[in-house]
């Protein structure tokens, strides 16, 4: 088996209520909420191109991925507008203000817990996303 490959993919009514979960507990930063929501060896591996401030290396273990994501969300503009999103075949989370995307996070959720985020912030590679295509998940 891969290392930290995931062992049972969750289907997509699952995954996008984890992904939910994940993002309330982020934006109350409520940390009992993020110790339950994140896998204890989750990943963050970013993509700044660069030009973003974002991690250079990855970040491992749920200890480490939840002191970043609190830093990060501490200094979100108040006026961002969260959607859930389809890309790269999953469903992950787009942040925007004014309609304009400035963070794509696709999450891999295995076992009801978020494994992986793969964190883009590169410019270059979210003027896909400008556009609103938030998909109803409900």
């Amino acid at each position: 088996m891969d290392a930290g490959a995931t062992r049972f993919e969750a289907d997509r009514a699952t995954h996008a209520e984890v992904v939910r979960r994940f993002l309330v507990a982020c934006g109350t930063a409520d940390i009992d909420s993020l110790l339950a929501v994140l896998a204890p060896d989750v990943v963050v591996i970013s993509d700044g191109g660069g030009v973003a401030k974002a991690p250079l290396r990855p970040v491992h273990g749920r200890d480490k991925v939840i002191r970043l994501l609190l830093g990060i969300a501490a200094k979100v503009p108040a006026d961002t507008v969260y959607t859930l999103e389809v890309f790269n075949g999953r469903v992950g989370l787009v942040a925007r203000v004014g309609g304009r995307a400035f963070t794509a996070m696709a999450v891999t959720v295995g076992e009801g817990q978020v494994q992986t985020l793969h964190v883009v912030a590169n410019p270059a590679k979210l003027m896909a996303l400008d556009t609103d295509h938030a998909v109803d998940l409900q």
